[in-house]
């Protein structure tokens, strides 16, 4: 499904030729680690990022998408 053509449209903004009805995603990101030990940065904005160029770039429908973040996200992009 990914090709050169899709990268250049992703840096250069433009819409890409994927059919976003037809894309599902499961997007995870979490700041900490079991049993707690190290606490990660940057984890949960990242998946929060992830969410929202598939909504936004994609048109991914949100019921496509499950995002899955820890300690949970309070927003994401729509």
């Amino acid at each position: 499904m990914y090709s050169d053509t899709d990268d250049r449209s992703m840096r250069l903004g433009q819409p890409s030729n994927v059919n976003g009805d037809r894309v599902w995603a499961v997007v995870i990101g979490s700041d900490k680690t079991i049993p707690h030990e190290v606490e990660l940065r940057g984890a949960c904005a990242d998946a929060n990022a992830v969410y929202g160029y598939l909504r936004s770039h994609l048109q991914v429908p949100p019921g496509n998408i499950a995002l899955l973040s820890y300690p949970p996200s309070t927003h994401h992009i729509t």
